[in-house]
């Protein structure tokens, strides 16, 4: 689910397997976890050149919201394949990215 569905989410989603939720921050996965997601994306962690100007939260910021959720995060937002120890070193199951694995 985007940010903006999941904030219009009174429940989980009727019929639906897996439930992924777009969040950035404490509110949104405490949205997640209310409606039963399965996981969430958390982001952006770093900068990156899809959002300039959105402030990222850093891995500080990314531990600490890890830590509330009941379900597997993964890190977003200026991810690499150089970041998933350092996502699983700060609570997250791991990282999601696009550009980053296209350009590998």
């Amino acid at each position: 689910l985007s940010s903006s569905a999941l904030r219009k989410c009174a429940g989980r989603p009727a019929g639906a397997g897996l439930v992924a939720a777009s969040c950035h921050d404490a509110e949104e996965l405490a949205q997640a976890e209310a409606i039963g997601a399965d996981f969430a994306l958390l982001s952006p962690v770093a900068a990156t050149a899809s959002h300039p100007g959105i402030e990222p939260l850093g891995w500080k910021r990314f531990s600490e919201r890890v830590e509330l959720a009941p379900f597997p995060v993964y890190a977003l937002g200026g991810m690499g394949p150089g970041d998933i120890e350092t996502a699983w070193a700060r609570g997250g199951q791991g990282v999601a990215a696009i550009r980053a694995l296209w350009e590998v």
